[in-house]
């Protein structure tokens, strides 16, 4: 009986290992196609504070926006209380965008 070349014989080993997934039609993972720390809310605002809830249920609730610049008072270097406050500033105003973004796409699931 003739040996077959390696590269076919490796071809036809890894055949369904590489192809089973898209030849069954279920791509692979569709059962969890979402990490759990997807976020899926956002509530409140910075001055009253927020609530993040998470895919798997976990409920974050940030510091105020005035709590959390108040601690960047801590830093000694005056350079590094700007640095703090604007990365401050810039993650709650991403945290409204998030809200506002999630609610437009829940009024379009809602229609």
């Amino acid at each position: 009986m003739p040996v077959p070349p390696v590269p076919a014989l490796l071809a036809a080993l890894a055949a369904p290992v590489l192809l089973g997934p898209a030849l069954s039609g279920t791509p692979s993972g569709a059962s969890d196609p979402w990490p759990s720390s997807t976020i899926v809310a956002v509530e409140g605002d910075a001055r009253h504070g927020f609530s993040v809830t998470r895919l798997d249920g976990g409920v974050e609730h940030p510091p105020t926006l005035s709590e959390a610049t108040a601690e960047c008072e801590e830093h000694d270097d005056p350079t590094d209380v700007a640095v703090c406050v604007a990365r401050v500033e810039t993650r709650y105003a991403g945290l409204d965008d998030l809200r506002l973004s999630l609610g437009w796409a829940q009024r379009d699931v809602d229609r």
